[in-house]
């Protein structure tokens, strides 16, 4: 649902939103391990259905914003001593990490079709646009639903092994 609610609420305001799905995208793969990237996934799959993407171009966009949740869960399971309250400067740093990094393989995967970038816009700024947009969304969204989270919704919290 709430990866649903983040496309459409970016595609109604005509994308001058920032785009919320990488930060949901993360938050979802922190907080509910593989659960929470694949239900991401599949309410971006829903929602550019919605929004009236091609059949061919829905799958590459939800898996170019669930591949954010991929890298938090991957760095926090692996990367030692990180909290997901963001418990210190560490923490949140490695949390805007997963966010460049997923922001640099989301750009990446949209860019193996080359159908999916739009006429006339460059490479280069294609990847800037991605990259800029999946942080900017990390740093404003991630740290206050990692901090609620980790104040009132533990119980919810899957453990990430390691």
């Amino acid at each position: 649902a709430a990866g649903l609610c983040g496309e459409l609420l970016r595609d109604c305001t005509g994308g001058f939103l920032f785009p919320v799905t990488p930060a949901i995208s993360l938050t979802a793969g922190l907080l509910f391990g593989w659960q929470g990237i694949a239900g991401t996934a599949l309410g971006q799959l829903v929602a550019m259905w919605i929004v009236g993407a091609s059949f061919s171009a829905a799958p590459i966009f939800s898996s170019s914003f669930a591949v954010t949740g991929v890298a938090g869960w991957v760095i926090f399971r692996f990367v030692p001593k990180l909290g997901r309250g963001l418990l210190n400067l560490r923490s949140y740093l490695w949390t805007l990490a997963a966010g460049f990094l997923g922001g640099l393989a989301g750009a990446l995967l949209t860019m193996a079709p080359r159908y999916l970038v739009p006429p006339g816009e460059r490479i280069g700024e294609w990847l800037w646009t991605w990259m800029t947009g999946a942080l900017i969304s990390v740093v404003l969204l991630a740290p206050p639903i990692l901090l609620f989270f980790d104040r009132w919704g533990r119980r919810w919290m899957v453990p990430i092994p390691g």
